[in-house]
């Protein structure tokens, strides 16, 4: 008898954790646009981490130092250390974002810019646009960030050269159940 009501309690216990709302983020971008004598260079990547806690709305995207290089370029990328990560943190209007019920919407963030092994840390402003798609199950958004970053500041040597102003977009899918 005992075996069963433990049991029980088990099953109740993890059928109960199964059941809390999780959060995915997926298909993450990095958009880097920079000018050049008047040219504009693009690069992407596709391998960026997204983290966003639904419940405190707080943001963690992880960006490798190499993200910053435009493997078009014929010059090479000196000092690269794939090691080095670079991290945008802030926290969104979560509250706002769950409860949207227009298809789109503009909101302004600010995320900071930090890097530990360069101790570097810049607040940077971000134009952020979140998606709640018709065709899709409510729970899923589309986040687009666009900001700027400042070479003058920031001082990469990918960007050696390039204006001062260097845009950045990144995008993501997320979806929630709960």
């Amino acid at each position: 008898m005992k075996h069963i009501i433990l049991i029980s309690l088990l099953l109740i216990f993890i059928s109960g954790k199964a059941q809390e709302a999780r959060y995915q983020t997926y298909s993450a971008d990095l958009e880097i646009i920079a000018t050049k004598d008047g040219v504009d260079y693009k690069w992407q990547n596709s391998d960026i981490l997204v983290n966003l806690n639904y419940k405190t709305g707080k943001i963690n995207i992880e960006i490798k130092s190499d993200d910053f290089h435009n493997k078009a370029q014929s010059e090479p990328l000196t000092n690269t250390n794939n090691n080095i990560r670079y991290s945008l943190v802030g926290y969104l209007p979560i509250e706002q974002i769950i409860d949207q019920k227009i298809s789109t919407k503009q909101y302004t963030v600010e995320l900071q810019l930090i890097n530990d092994n360069i101790d570097f840390s810049d607040v940077l402003n971000f134009a952020m646009s979140v998606m709640r798609t018709s065709q899709q199950a409510g729970s899923y958004r589309v986040f687009t960030f666009s900001g700027n970053l400042y070479n003058d500041k920031l001082q990469l040597p990918a960007f050696k050269g390039f204006d001062n102003n260097i845009e950045i977009r990144i995008m993501f899918n997320a979806f929630w159940n709960g």
